[in-house]
């Protein structure tokens, strides 16, 4: 999924760097500074979300604490049925 998300992303971006030049070259309006700043803070955000989706997948993520219940039942209907406590 992530890599969908990159790809639409970076069509995303190419586009509107694209975009400007076609500005500029119409209008004689640089946007490239505009552009870049826009460009340079969706890129940290998308570093930003990276980075937080390895650590939660390195150090865990709380599941739901429906499925909690749901294992904690199971390992008792287990435990009865072979006579532990």
């Amino acid at each position: 999924m992530q890599s969908g998300s990159d790809a639409f992303n970076d069509a995303l971006l190419s586009i509107s760097v694209a975009i400007s030049a076609i500005i500029f070259m119409v209008f004689n309006i640089s946007l490239e500074a505009y552009v870049s700043v826009i460009l340079s803070l969706f890129i940290i955000k998308s570093g930003l979300e990276l980075i937080k989706e390895s650590v939660d997948n390195i150090l865990g993520v709380r599941i739901e604490s429906d499925l909690s219940k749901k294992i904690k039942e199971e390992i008792q209907r287990k435990k009865r049925r072979s006579g532990g406590i």
